[in-house]
């Protein structure tokens, strides 16, 4: 575990994965995470063109590349990497420590 690790909020300690994932499946919630993967999508065709094209430079494939990657893992984040952050052990770690 990193030495500086940030003062998590207060809910985190109390948030369970249940609750976590039943927030993911609200209305809102799910545009907002459809919004990402949709949006990772149009990235990657704009890469393709690019690179069809012949315009894509090396910088920009890169900046794509940490794009895409980036929304792509927001979209699909787990309540255990949101805790690992913080420094907050999952209920697993809990019963082998």
């Amino acid at each position: 575990m990193a030495e500086n690790v940030p003062t998590p909020p207060a809910i985190l300690k109390e948030l369970t994965t249940a609750a976590f994932n039943q927030w993911r499946h609200e209305p809102i919630t799910k545009l907002f995470l459809a919004y990402l993967s949709d949006k990772a999508e149009d990235y990657q065709d704009r890469v393709l063109a690019d690179l069809l094209s012949d315009s894509l430079s090396e910088s920009m494939k890169h900046e794509y590349r940490g794009r895409i990657w980036l929304l792509r893992e927001l979209s699909e984040l787990p309540l255990d990497a949101i805790k690992e952050l913080y420094g907050i052990a999952t209920p697993e770690e809990k019963e082998t420590t």
